[in-house]
């Protein structure tokens, strides 16, 4: 009987345990949670708080003194926003400052009423093939020309008359300077005319057969040159700038005698091509060879053999 007892009282001691065990647990769980929710509220108050801060600040603005850094740099800004606004509304229209001119005659008549005028860079182009190469050259050397025309910016040219001479000014689409120089008066009074070989195509003529490149190709590599290795190509850049977008294609021969490789190029006249041909050092076809390789390594282009085969005379 005593033994039932005991295990009874133990069992009752057992039960009061779990029960006291199982509250603290709750009371724990609702503790945790009461804290969570605290803290959610604390975060939402501070948030609202701060957002009321903020929008009073901001209503206050206005009535608060504008001093301090960011205060200056603010009214720099606006300031510098409003010199530009200006500036723009003097800058004319575009259109009406572009003037359509054909020769030099009437340059000089423009230039003589205006002392100023815009043109774009094919009417500057057509005009500097007008004038003569000792002259032309002061005006811009013929590979700066090439370069600035193949580099896509070049847009306008703006030509001014000083009291002792001309100002050039080389503008991209923006009006912004890529170049600019200044020579004398001498440089609009003379007109030049170069000296060609009329053939039908590169390609009719043996040297060249097989030996025939793009004019994107020969201008990728030849930009690049220095303007010495360029001479040695082509002892008159003048008629580089004359044809430039004329040119179809550019032969090297396939001999050379001596130091001596000659160079075609395939001219678009319209409704007939032109062959003009050059004598080039063969270090610098062969410089230029190197390169091209290897900007081009499918056209695996051979250097010219040591022996001449005589240019074709044009009938």
């Amino acid at each position: 009987m005593e033994e039932k007892e005991t295990i009874i009282e133990t069992s009752k001691t057992a039960s009061r345990n779990n029960k006291t065990f199982s509250f603290i647990r709750k009371k724990n769980f609702l503790i945790t949670v009461l804290a969570i929710i605290v803290l959610t509220i604390l975060e939402f108050t501070t948030d609202f708080i701060e957002i009321t801060i903020g929008s009073l600040i901001e209503l206050t603005n206005p009535l608060r003194p504008r001093s301090g850094t960011i205060w200056d740099l603010h009214q720099k800004d606006q300031i510098a926003n409003e010199q530009l606004k200006e500036i723009r509304n003097t800058i004319p229209d575009q259109q009406e400052d572009i003037a359509d001119i054909g020769d030099l005659g009437e340059l000089r008549r423009i230039l003589d009423e205006q002392q100023s005028v815009m043109i774009g860079a094919e009417q500057f182009r057509g005009l500097y093939n007008q004038i003569p190469t000792r002259f032309a050259y002061e005006i811009i050397p013929p590979f700066d020309l090439l370069k600035l025309a193949h580099s896509r910016k070049w847009i306008w040219t703006r030509i001014t008359r000083g009291e002792n001479s001309l100002a050039f000014h080389f503008l991209d689409g923006d009006k912004q300077f890529l170049m600019d120089t200044y020579p004398s008066f001498s440089v609009l009074y003379e007109i030049s005319d170069g000296e060609h070989r009329t053939i039908v195509a590169l390609d009719s003529i043996d040297i060249f057969i097989g030996r025939t490149i793009s004019r994107e190709q020969f201008f990728r590599v030849f930009d690049e040159l220095s303007n010495s290795m360029k001479l040695r190509l082509i002892n008159n850049p003048f008629l580089l700038v004359k044809w430039d977008r004329k040119i179809e294609k550019i032969g090297i021969s396939r001999y050379a005698i001596g130091n001596i490789v000659t160079i075609g190029f395939q001219i678009n006249q319209g409704i007939y091509n032109e062959v003009f041909s050059f004598e080039a050092s063969d270090l610098a076809v062969h410089n230029f060879i190197e390169r091209l390789n290897k900007l081009y390594p499918e056209l695996n282009f051979a250097f010219p053999e040591g022996r001449y085969s005589e240019f074709p005379e044009s009938n």
